[in-house]
């Protein structure tokens, strides 16, 4: 069976506007049910960030589930096959133009597939979602430069290979564990090592403090949460492990750029 080529701003679903910008095309794509997409390639290098509904990548045999808020990189004409969730879903995706991709190759070729299920990439795609919305004379040159991060994080994801075991458990225990506060000293004993050398060691290999990566880890589940629009928003904050609504608004917005209340507004 030959695999069919989307050009730029081409998908399947119900596709939303599409958007042109000096280093990216951006567009949506909407699913009301179950859907077994057919295989294919696309044109441009593109991320996917999950708004709704769950998402199946398959290549080579083996699947992957993807939720909201994860965000997947494709690197141009690669062939795969994607399906759909019983309760459909929202995609919204940027494409990177072959110049942009140029001057990230001029270091480091990307890998042709990543999946990143939580963290500040996320945030890079949602602002750039919302510079697009708002079609400004400043926004393409905003966009220009969120194309770029959005390419950085790919370089940083060969040196996660590399991270040592003990803190690979610090990591999964941070993630199973983010809704409890977790102290640096308890994190750096069951790893057996000095507090400074866990922090110094995971600000190396996640670009961040342990604090931050926390921190980003409860607002994307705050943010799944939010997708559900009965659940109301305090409700949201505790079961996210944030003290209160207030709480949860102020670091809602210092990572996203916008409040609980907006942020599902905009997913409709």
């Amino acid at each position: 069976m030959r695999f069919r080529k989307l050009k730029a701003g081409e998908h399947f679903g119900k596709t939303g506007q599409k958007q042109y910008f000096s280093s990216a095309v951006t567009s949506e794509s909407v699913y009301e049910g179950k859907a077994d997409l057919p295989k294919h390639y696309h044109e441009l290098g593109f991320f996917t960030l999950v708004l709704k509904g769950n998402y199946f990548d398959r290549i080579h045999g083996r699947e992957e589930a993807l939720n909201p808020m994860n965000v997947i990189w494709r690197a141009e004409g690669v062939p795969h096959i994607d399906r759909i969730g019983r309760k459909g879903g929202r995609f919204f995706f940027v494409e990177i133009k072959p110049e942009q991709l140029r001057r990230l190759r001029e270091v480091e070729f990307p890998p042709s597939r990543f999946i990143q299920e939580t963290g500040a990439l996320t945030w890079l795609i949602f602002r750039l979602k919302r510079e697009a919305e708002m079609a400004d004379q400043a926004c393409d040159l905003i966009i220009d430069g969120l194309t770029l991060e959005m390419l950085g994080h790919l370089l940083r994801k060969s040196v996660d290979g590399k991270m040592p075991a003990w803190l690979k458990r610090v990591v999964e225990k941070l993630n199973d564990e983010f809704t409890y506060n977790i102290s640096i000293d308890e994190l750096a004993s069951e790893a057996g090592v000095h507090p400074t050398t866990l922090m110094r060691t995971f600000r190396k290999f996640r670009q961040c403090s342990i604090g931050g990566y926390v921190q980003n880890l409860r607002v994307t589940a705050a943010a799944r949460r939010l997708a559900q629009n009965d659940v109301p928003i305090a409700e949201v904050a505790l079961d996210s492990g944030f003290a209160d609504q207030s709480h949860l608004t102020k670091i809602f917005k210092r990572v996203t750029g916008t409040t609980p209340g907006a942020f599902r507004r905009n997913l409709g």
